[in-house]
């Protein structure tokens, strides 16, 4: 059996070295135990041992070992004690500097109305499998332990017995099967399966061994699977059975009428917006501070408070969270968020807010704002990339934008030096969406490819494309005689973007082609990805960095449904082939190649097959893309502990969330 643990490890490598060592070593079956974050460096017999609780005894033990709120509650009879509410072997956490004090509130900065992203990196990451701190692998997490037979086809998952929903409900392999056979499998909820958990066409199997363990089974060998599970893959962790079954027609007769009064077209539809954590703040979940209201409900400020069932403790058996709640101001413009950082209004962030242009003002307002910075090291492939619609409804559109020489001749007109100077402070270099240069994926052509600021050069391509009629004001004609116009969708948070793509419709615009910019809510501008209704969509690249280059591959080929620049693409290959529409044949051998790399066992084989996805993308030359991602930062007030100074950047590792915010907290004298 392969146990999923870390093994030791004291390298100070940079992180991708020491996940390619690690991961060669686990995925070749020689993992061994290790000291680290988390109850994973254990078997799970000494991991319980020694992460159990030790019962509370005395009102004064209670105050110790839990927030004092919570020990009021018990005392009047409101809660359960603690040894009832934690499961019989807690996740030990590990503080990043020293034990933590109960209390205080946390204020962070949420932006418009589609910002889900900042829950699920501060309060909403609490998957089977979680990414080490320092990203160097996976730990347990709402599993206790993960086994993989020899050629990776079966895992076996056991749960922590005596774990809890936020609402007091035991968690057991029952959940995990109301999730796969009434939700994963029911085509009213889910019409394809997750091409996530699918291997060789075939979704995953779970069968039920007992009330804490269930079986994962492949049609093929999987080694991605603890992967995806640490990605945040659903396995049952979201879907509390007793809550949901309400909704659910198999369990409900009258759901129909109930879902009509409620206003919605279907059942199952009903079932989806009760079963999203965000829009509903009712369900049940297992993170360490639960909203009291719906992320749609607020207008102004959420609020999270700590979930007396959180099942994670730090050394000394206190339980997790420290801190009480958290307030998320709801914002209409990240100049907002910055106003409130520098008045000392947020305790701690980066997103929205810790953009280089803002950096010298936040340093110059320390002292007088009383907080220090930390630094993000980013794994994003490129800052800004502009992703042509390769699946265009207007067929015109459709054919202009897949002619590689019209992609070309873009890229050329984009001065990327002014770019870098103005709006990242000459912390960058000209660069296409590539891995980083100091992986073992590395590549020089995706690379350097195309970046030369050459007018002529772009004029060429583009007549080359077929574009050289112009109208009266200079601009380029379609073949159908009409303007050639663009439109540049930019999400209005991501002020940055805002300033690149003001900068590239311009360069577009002295070549011909008539560019406009949009800035959208992200929302706004989400939904027309995903209806495949846009020009240009503006979007960093990630996957350039350590375990990203393999999990995170949206901007080398379309993975998943409403990808960045061929949404209908990312839609059949995610439901492998059941919707959406077929791609060329370039786009389906990465996917094939894809395909065979999730199944390999050994990380060096998966090595090999992405880079020949990565040299097909390259030859490709899908998107558009400006520099490298400069690193960024974030602030923290000085009395907030155990924040780490420096931690990674990442879609794929949701910053900060694997550093565990449960375990922050306010100093007090």
């Amino acid at each position: 059996m392969i146990r999923i643990t870390p093994p030791r490890s004291e390298l100070r490598a940079p992180a991708w070295i020491v996940t390619i060592l690690l991961l060669l070593t686990l995925l070749a079956a020689c993992a061994a135990p290790a000291d680290t974050d988390g109850d994973a460096a254990v078997a799970p017999e000494a991991a319980a041992e020694s992460a159990t609780v030790e019962p509370v005894q005395e009102t004064a033990d209670r105050s110790a070992k839990e927030a004092p709120a919570l020990a009021a509650k018990v005392a009047a009879g409101e809660l359960p004690p603690l040894e009832e509410r934690l499961p019989v072997n807690p996740m030990l956490v590990t503080p990043h500097q020293e034990i933590g004090q109960y209390g205080g509130t946390w204020r962070m900065g949420l932006l418009g109305g589609n910002d889900n992203d900042l829950f699920n990196r501060t309060i909403g990451y609490e998957p089977m499998l979680r990414w080490t701190p320092e990203w160097d692998g996976w730990i347990p997490n709402v599993a206790e332990s993960v086994e993989a037979n020899e050629d990776a086809t079966e895992y076996t998952i056991r749960l922590r017995q005596g774990m809890k929903w936020s609402d007091g409900v035991p968690f057991t392999a029952d959940d995990i099967m109301f999730w796969y056979e009434d939700t994963a499998l029911n085509e009213e909820i889910s019409p394809v399966p997750s091409g996530r958990l699918t291997v060789e066409g075939e979704f995953v199997k779970v069968e039920k061994i007992d009330d804490y363990t269930v079986k994962a089974i492949f049609a093929a060998p999987f080694g991605f699977f603890p992967l995806r599970l640490a990605q945040g893959e659903a396995f049952g962790e979201s879907t509390p059975r007793h809550y949901l079954e309400q909704f659910h027609i198999d369990y409900n007769p009258d759901v129909v009428a109930e879902a009509e009064a409620a206003g919605f077209a279907s059942w199952a539809e009903y079932f989806q917006q009760k079963a999203d954590v965000w829009a509903n703040a009712e369900i049940p979940r297992f993170d360490p501070w639960l909203p009291t209201r719906s992320y749609g409900e607020a207008t102004d400020v959420l609020i999270a408070e700590r979930n007396p069932y959180y099942w994670k403790v730090d050394p000394d058996g206190k339980q997790l969270p420290y801190i009480d709640r958290i307030e998320f101001t709801i914002a209409n413009s990240a100049d907002v968020l910055t106003l409130q950082a520098l008045n000392g209004e947020i305790d701690m962030q980066s997103r929205h807010i810790g953009v280089l242009a803002n950096k010298p003002v936040f340093f110059d307002n320390q002292e007088a704002g009383d907080y220090r910075f930390f630094d993000l090291k980013s794994s994003w492939g490129n800052a800004v990339c502009f992703n042509p619609n390769l699946t265009h409804q207007d067929p015109v559109m459709n054919e202009i934008i897949n002619n590689k020489d019209f992609r070309i001749g873009l890229s050329h007109a984009i001065n990327r030096q002014e770019i870098i100077d103005v709006v990242f402070v000459g912390q960058a270099e000209p660069s296409q969406f590539a891995p980083l240069m100091d992986s073992p994926f590395a590549n020089e052509q995706m690379k350097t490819q195309y970046t030369e600021y050459n007018v002529d050069l772009a004029n060429e391509h583009l007549d080359k494309a077929g574009l050289t009629e112009r109208d009266s004001d200079g601009f380029r004609l379609r073949p159908d005689g009409q303007r050639l116009t663009l439109g540049v969708e930019v999400a209005a948070a991501r002020t940055d973007d805002i300033a690149v793509a003001e900068l590239v419709v311009d360069y577009w615009d002295l070549v011909g082609v008539d560019a406009s910019l949009m800035v959208l809510d992200r929302s706004l501008q989400w939904e027309h990805k995903a209806a495949n209704q846009f020009d240009v969509f503006v979007w960093p690249a990630g996957g350039g960095g350590g375990l990203d280059v393999i999990l995170n591959t949206q901007s080398y080929f379309p993975d998943r449904d409403a990808a960045w620049y061929a949404p209908t693409w990312g839609t059949w290959f995610a439901s492998n082939g059941a919707q959406g529409e077929e791609p060329d044949e370039p786009m389906k051998e990465m996917m094939s190649l894809y395909r065979a790399l999730q199944q390999k066992p050994t990380l060096e084989e998966q090595i090999e097959l992405m880079n020949e996805i990565i040299q097909i993308s390259a030859d490709y030359f899908p998107t558009i893309c400006i520099s490298t991602q400069p690193d960024l930062y974030g602030i923290v007030k000085n009395d907030m502990v155990n924040v780490p100074d420096s931690m990674i950047q990442s879609a794929t590792y949701p910053d900060p969330a694997p550093t565990n915010p449960e375990q922050y907290f306010f100093k007090r004298d």
